[in-house]
C-alpha cells in the first residue's frame, strides 16, 4: 500500500512542481504553440503547450524508480513513447506536417505491435464465429493505437477536458488491473494519474497551460496499450467487480475512451463529407458546440467526464451480453447524445436568430 502512496505523490510533485519552470521558459523564448478558446467563447489566446514535458517527466522517473512490469514490452514502449514525445514536442513548437506525425505514429505501433508483441490476441468475443488472420488482427491493432492516439490529441481543446478525461481513465485502469492482481500495471496507471493531477492544476479553467501534442499523445499511446493489455488478461483470467463477472474488456475500454473516439470519427467524418482537408484543425467538436452553448470550460470538462464515468458503470451491468452488442449500445448512446447537443444547439441559434431585430428599410 505504501508503494502505490510513493508513487501517487511522487508522480504529482514532480508534475506540479516542474510545470512554473516549464512556463517561466515559454515566456522568457516565446514558446507559444497554438491559441486557445478563452473561457466563454471561441476567441484566441496565446497559452503554452508545453505542458507534456511534465507529464513525461514525472511519468519517467516515477516509472523508473518504483515499477517493473513483467510480460509487458516496457523497454519497446519506452522508446515508441520517447519517439512520439519528440514528435509531439515538435509539432507544439514548430510544427508537423499531418502526413510525417502519422508516419510516426505507425511506426510507434508496429514497434509495439511486432518486436514488442503486443496486440489484441483474438477477437473472437467480439466478432464471433469469424476467423481473422493474424496479420490483419496486427493491422487493427495498429490503426487501433493510432486512432487513440489521435482521440485523445482532438479533445485537447479547452481548459481541462483532455487531462481531465486522462486522470478519470487512469485512475479506471488502475483500479481494473489491481482488481486483476496485475499490481504493476496497476502502480503504472496510478503514476499516469499523479502526473496528470499536477498538470490539471494549472491547466484547469483558466489555464495557464496546455498539455500539447507531446501529452496528448502520451495519454492515447499509454490508454491504447492497457487497452490491448487489459482486453488480453481478462480473455484468459476474468474478474468480479461488485457481484458482476467480467470477461470481456471491450465494453469497459469502450466506455473509457469513446468521447474523444465518437468525436474524434464524426469531426474527421465532416471533414470528408464536406472536402475539407481532414487534417486540419476546425471549430467542429464537441466542446465547441458546448462553448457556442453557453457552457463553461470547467463545466465541459465535468459534464464529459462524467458521461463516460456513467459509461463504465453501465458498462458494468452489460457484461452478460455480446461485446459487440455492448459496444454497439455505448455508441448509440453517444450518437443519441451528440444528436440532442446538436438540436438544442440549432433550436438555441434560430431563437437567437428570431429575436435579432430587423432594420426597416425606407425608400
Amino acid at each position: 500500500m505504501y508503494t502505490y502512496i510513493f508513487v501517487l505523490i511522487s508522480s504529482f510533485l514532480i508534475s506540479f512542481l516542474s510545470i512554473p519552470s516549464i512556463m517561466h521558459l515559454a515566456a522568457k523564448k516565446n514558446l507559444y504553440g497554438r491559441a486557445k478558446p478563452v473561457l466563454n467563447g471561441l476567441s484566441r489566446r496565446q497559452i503554452s503547450s508545453l505542458g507534456g514535458i511534465a507529464i513525461f517527466i514525472a511519468l519517467r522517473i516515477t516509472h523508473s524508480i518504483f515499477i517493473d512490469i513483467p510480460n509487458f514490452p516496457v523497454n519497446y514502449y519506452i522508446a515508441a513513447l520517447f519517439i512520439l514525445f519528440l514528435v509531439g514536442l515538435n509539432d507544439d513548437l514548430t510544427g508537423v506536417k499531418p502526413l510525417n506525425r502519422l508516419l510516426a505514429q505507425f511506426i510507434v505501433s508496429l514497434i509495439i505491435i511486432f518486436p514488442g508483441e503486443l496486440y489484441f490476441n483474438n477477437l473472437d468475443q467480439l466478432l464471433g464465429n469469424l476467423v481473422l488472420n493474424p496479420i490483419v488482427i496486427k493491422l487493427g491493432t495498429a490503426l487501433f493505437i493510432v486512432g487513440l492516439i489521435n482521440a485523445y490529441n482532438l479533445i485537447d481543446g479547452i481548459d481541462g477536458l483532455a487531462g481531465l478525461l486522462g486522470a478519470l481513465g487512469s485512475i479506471i485502469f488502475a483500479y481494473l488491473f489491481f482488481r486483476s492482481g496485475n499490481t504493476q500495471l496497476a502502480l503504472f496507471c496510478l503514476s499516469l494519474f499523479g502526473a496528470l493531477l499536477g498538470f490539471l492544476v494549472y491547466n484547469i479553467s483558466p489555464a495557464k497551460i496546455f498539455m500539447g501534442d507531446s501529452g496528448a499523445y502520451i495519454i492515447g499511446f499509454t490508454f491504447a496499450l492497457l487497452s490491448i493489455e487489459l482486453i488480453n488478461q481478462l480473455q484468459q483470467s476474468p474478474i468480479n467487480l461488485a457481484g458482476i463477472q467480467i470477461k470481456s474488456a471491450f465494453g469497459i475500454v469502450a466506455a473509457i475512451t469513446i468521447i474523444p473516439v465518437f468525436d474524434g470519427l464524426r469531426v474527421f467524418t465532416l471533414r470528408l463529407l464536406t472536402k475539407a482537408h481532414p487534417f486540419k484543425g476546425d471549430n467542429n467538436h464537441i466542446h465547441h458546440r458546448l462553448l457556442k452553448m453557453g457552457l463553461t470550460h470547467t463545466e465541459i470538462a465535468l459534464s464529459l467526464s462524467l458521461t463516460t464515468l456513467a459509461f463504465c458503470i453501465l458498462s458494468l451491468s452489460l457484461q452478460h451480453l455480446n461485446p459487440f452488442i455492448q459496444l454497439s449500445i455505448l455508441f448509440g448512446l453517444t450518437l443519441l447524445l451528440n444528436i440532442v447537443s446538436h438540436v438544442i444547439y440549432s433550436n438555441k441559434n434560430n431563437l437567437m436568430a428570431n429575436q435579432t431585430p430587423k432594420k426597416i428599410h425606407s425608400k
